[in-house]
């Protein structure tokens, strides 16, 4: 029931917004497999689907993803999650941006968690974007609300095409603690995508995941991932 409710609310909030910007879909639906190396290693899998929309003046951009894996008979990941993100260009390089996401995580007894970010980004280059904004979240944990918290986001992406088949990417995230003094998140994504034909690509990730007052004693998470993507 809640996985339900999680992604009807998804649906209607991307269905009401889609529809108020002019632009044709594009994006990719990708069958990916992970190794996670931590406090426990583990196998998982997953269909996560990207679409974008973009315009002059706006780009929205929607990430679903559904995870599941096991270590043995100890269930590792059993997770449901999406965001929308929507970007209003100001010039060439600068815009605004409001994002809002939910989550839900079984194993990690996360019966629902909410997203929501606002700020603003620009492109240095053609290779180079940063952001830097504010994001609030809130989590049900075992039927009980948690207190809102509030971070600073700072934001980077770097993107270079190697060749006309390989792209690399690497994005990367600090979320200072505004609620809490002398805390924070930090994660980084590093991508490399080998085009393998006009819609089929292989690619390749590296994630890093860190807290410095994390719930349980581990602060860092190494996960690999590869995929097969169809492009659209």
């Amino acid at each position: 029931m809640k996985k339900f409710l999680l992604f009807s609310v998804l649906m209607i909030v991307i269905f009401f917004t889609s529809n108020a910007i002019a632009g044709e879909w594009s994006g990719k639906v990708s069958a990916n497999h992970s190794l996670i190396s931590g406090a426990v290693d583990s196998q998982s899998g997953g269909i996560a689907i990207e679409a974008i929309k973009i315009n002059l003046f706006n780009r929205l951009t929607i990430n679903t993803r559904v995870s599941y894996g096991k270590a043995g008979d100890i269930e590792t990941t059993n997770s449901q999650e999406g965001s929308l993100k929507y970007d209003r260009f100001l010039s060439e390089k600068s815009y605004i941006y409001s994002s809002a996401g939910l989550l839900h995580d079984e194993v990690a007894n996360v019966d629902i968690r909410y997203l929501a970010g606002l700020g603003g980004g620009n492109t240095l280059t053609n290779q180079l974007d940063v952001e830097i904004g504010f994001e609030a979240v809130k989590e049900k944990t075992k039927d009980v609300f948690q207190d809102a918290e509030l971070f600073l986001r700072l934001a980077g992406v770097y993107k270079q095409d190697i060749s006309e088949f390989i792209k690399f990417a690497q994005n990367i995230e600090v979320f200072p603690n505004l609620t809490e003094s002398n805390a924070y998140k930090a994660g980084a994504v590093t991508s490399l995508t080998i085009k393998m034909t006009e819609k089929i690509s292989f690619e390749t990730k590296g994630i890093v995941s860190y807290d410095n007052k994390p719930v349980t004693e581990k602060k860092t998470e190494v996960r690999t991932e590869s995929a097969l993507s169809y492009g659209f």
